[in-house]
């Protein structure tokens, strides 16, 4: 364990901005061009083996899917230079601008699918369709590859609270109708919540709530407020679209597994061992350190076993021991917040290089 900078760490970072020094010259912006929108039919899986269905998720799934326009970044829309994917999932609220950086430096060399997730509006037209559940956006993401004829994926990102989302992908990939996937990296990966039992209650009442047009002009403002990300969303004048945010939120929270959450990580690091990078900050302002401290042990990492850098200077102090021997590769920026990969980009994209370029 290493605890103060050497020249093998000032070396270390010193390569990773050098490394990364062409992004901040480039013109951070999504092409147009890379914008597409297409009619998915999603959940087909669903509709056609009932059985499949949880209590709170009765109701009618057409057999051949929900018909749902999906608005998504593809920087090889025509496929011409065949390159190796990547899907790149966002939180909640979120949307395919979470990853503008990411998309100007790896989409010249890599396919980078990032589509946006059905959001409450869609929900509230549709009829009361796609609760936003862990489950359902795992197959809208697995229904989108396939009607993109993307039968393997190079990596997975998985931001926040898409995790769950994640976690369902690489425990279903590999395996036929889904898609192969090489590798996974999760940045700041919400965790397993623990609420007391009065507040599961009232997050399992204001889900039913969310779902009827009547109830949902009835659910106390604070139910929503107490929700830590949307707060500051309630303040604005706009309060349909602010509730809406909100609700998506409250329900991405609420349906997500997060109970069995722990079991999907154990899945990954007894079974699968897909190569993985798994990027957080122990000073993260949205969601406590503990979170993060639980999935690693679940994963099997120990204190030694991450690279850590300087709250302040964004120095390395810390290299993980043999980490070119383990299938996992953890990194903590203390001084860094929820939105890592916008902040702390040129050194995340250096990881995630090393991680694509290490596949074989």
């Amino acid at each position: 364990m290493l605890l103060l900078p050497s020249t093998c760490l000032r070396t270390r970072t010193l390569s990773l901005v050098i490394a990364s020094r062409s992004l901040s010259n480039q013109l951070i912006q999504i092409d147009q061009h890379h914008v597409r929108e297409r009619q998915v039919r999603v959940c087909r899986r669903f509709g056609q083996n009932n059985w499949l269905l949880r209590p709170w998720f009765l109701r009618y799934i057409p057999r051949d899917g929900y018909p749902i326009n999906v608005r998504y970044v593809d920087t090889d829309p025509d496929n011409n230079a065949n390159r190796p994917v990547i899907v790149l999932l966002h939180g909640t609220p979120g949307s395919y601008y979470d990853y503008f950086r990411f998309i100007a430096d790896f989409g010249d060399r890599y396919r980078c699918i990032v589509p946006n997730f059905p959001d409450f509006t869609h929900t509230i037209q549709s009829g009361g369709c796609f609760w936003h559940s862990a489950e359902e956006k795992s197959e809208f993401v697995a229904d989108l590859l396939a009607d993109l004829k993307i039968s393997r994926v190079h990596c997975l990102v998985a931001h926040s609270l898409s995790v769950y989302t994640a976690s369902y992908l690489w425990i279903y990939a590999n395996q036929k109708p889904y898609f192969d996937l090489d590798s996974i990296c999760l940045i700041s990966p919400a965790g397993r919540f623990r609420y007391r039992r009065r507040h599961r209650i009232r997050m399992r009442l204001l889900s039913q709530m969310c779902r009827m047009l009547w109830l949902r002009k009835m659910i106390p403002r604070t139910w929503l407020a107490n929700r830590s990300a949307v707060t500051p969303l309630l303040s604005s004048t706009n309060m349909l679209a602010n509730r809406n945010i909100a609700m998506w939120k409250t329900l991405t929270e609420n349906l997500s597994n997060y109970d069995s959450y722990h079991l999907r990580l154990r899945v990954l690091a007894n079974n699968l061992q897909l190569p993985t990078l798994f990027i957080y900050s122990s000073n993260d302002k949205l969601y406590p350190a503990d979170l993060y401290y639980e999935q690693l042990y679940e994963l099997q990492i120990t204190g030694d076993e991450f690279d850590k850098y300087e709250h302040y200077e964004n120095r390395l102090v810390q290299v993980a021991a043999d980490h070119h021997d383990r299938w996992i590769r953890v990194v903590d920026f203390s001084g860094g917040g929820h939105y890592l990969h916008n902040t702390h980009s040129y050194l995340i994209h250096s990881y995630i290089d090393e991680l694509l370029n290490n596949i074989t």
